[in-house]
């Protein structure tokens, strides 16, 4: 071999290894999440992200690293997830096939409890003590509502196809509406079973929002474009309208206060706002965010709310429709002081669903991104 020719070939070694190296270089660049080309770990949902940017797991994931207090407990999409009746462990139903599963605080040690499989499942509400759960799927073009007995083998319970909205009450009564054109009925029952008229209504699209000492609240749909009503129906039937505006969204506490929100006339969210039984606003809070973001402690004495920072769109349809996402930071709310507190700075987070232990030593909350189920430890 020539000395030209050994020079040759080291050269095009050389240029192989730098080629590979520069290969490598640019593949690891194109995931990393952090780059220029994906954006800053936005993830909405609604079938599609608003700002073209990545989807928020990996974002999420980095929230429990950066807060030992946040703690993801499932990663797989979830919904219906609620406290044991002991409050020591977690129910949740798994997005994708519907099956019921048990597990501690952390998530750990999950066991199935539940065979049934629920394609399309959308929704689910549980009874007080945790023996049955009113749910909700989608079958073709049909949204279809039963009610299935955990505790024990006794047969689901099929509610009527017009069924728009069901919740349990504290003493275990299962309340819902049916609506239609010619209005929206309400019905009280024992778990689904004899059914009976509380209160009729010509309004088509009224939902139930909460139950609390006053009656059973029932608000319209939330839109941008017309004034809401929220109707409180006591325990013999009779409906009082004591909220209007629109956007109006209402939270009842498990005394006899509401929180509640609507649009101011610019179409922005005004402060949320606590109200007494006759509609009468008696304190406003700093603080701008969906009643839906929100949970009460079970003293009624304070609440916990996700606040966005990005608010934009037509709201609150907008997000209800996931053309838009929030992320959100989450505050406590002293109700009688008016005091409100941080416990946890903003976030990649679109929260909903928050419950607490009993003790309020845990928050949880489902991230709407994802599904997925976090806790969060409460500053003592």
């Amino acid at each position: 071999m020539t000395r030209v020719t050994k020079i040759s070939l080291a050269a095009l070694a050389i240029l192989v290894i730098a080629g590979i190296g520069v290969w490598f270089f640019l593949r690891s660049g194109t995931n990393d999440p952090g780059s220029s080309s994906t954006g800053v770990f936005h993830f909405f949902s609604g079938g599609g992200n608003t700002n073209g940017t990545s989807s928020g797991g990996t974002a999420a994931n980095n929230e429990s690293f950066s807060n030992p207090r946040l703690t993801q407990v499932v990663k797989t999409p979830i919904l219906g997830a609620t406290l044991t009746a002991n409050g020591l462990g977690l129910l949740y139903f798994a997005r994708q096939g519907g099956n019921l599963f048990q597990a501690d605080l952390l998530g750990g040690n999950p066991a199935k409890l539940s065979n049934l499989t629920i394609v399309g499942m959308t929704r689910a509400a549980w009874s007080p003590k945790r023996e049955a759960a009113a749910i909700s799927y989608v079958d073709g073009d049909t949204t279809k509502h039963f009610v299935d007995f955990i505790a024990t083998s006794s047969p689901a319970i099929f509610l009527p196809s017009d069924v728009s909205s069901f919740l349990w009450g504290a003493d275990g009564t299962l309340y819902y509406t049916e609506s239609g054109p010619a209005g929206t009925k309400l019905v009280s029952s024992k778990a689904g079973k004899t059914p009976k008229t509380l209160f009729l209504d010509v309004v088509p699209d009224f939902r139930i929002t909460g139950i609390n000492q006053s009656g059973v609240m029932l608000v319209t749909a939330p839109s941008s474009q017309s004034n809401g009503i929220g109707e409180l129906i006591s325990s013999t039937g009779k409906g009082s309208v004591i909220f209007s505006g629109a956007g109006l969204a209402v939270l009842p506490s498990p005394k006899s206060t509401f929180l509640a929100s609507a649009l101011d006339s610019d179409g922005r969210l005004t402060n949320i706002g606590l109200f007494n039984a006759k509609g009468d606003l008696t304190r406003s809070f700093n603080v701008v965010t969906l009643p839906e973001k929100c949970a009460w402690v079970g003293t009624a004495t304070s609440v916990y709310c996700a606040v966005p920072e990005n608010i934009s769109g037509s709201l609150p349809e907008d997000w209800f429709q996931g053309k838009v996402g929030f992320h959100d930071r989450i505050v406590k709310i002293a109700t009688e002081t008016g005091i409100i507190s941080e416990v946890l700075p903003q976030t990649s987070f679109d929260v909903v669903d928050i419950f607490l232990d009993p003790q309020e030593q845990y928050l949880f909350f489902r991230n709407k991104s994802d599904s997925s189920l976090w806790r969060l430890e409460l500053p003592k």
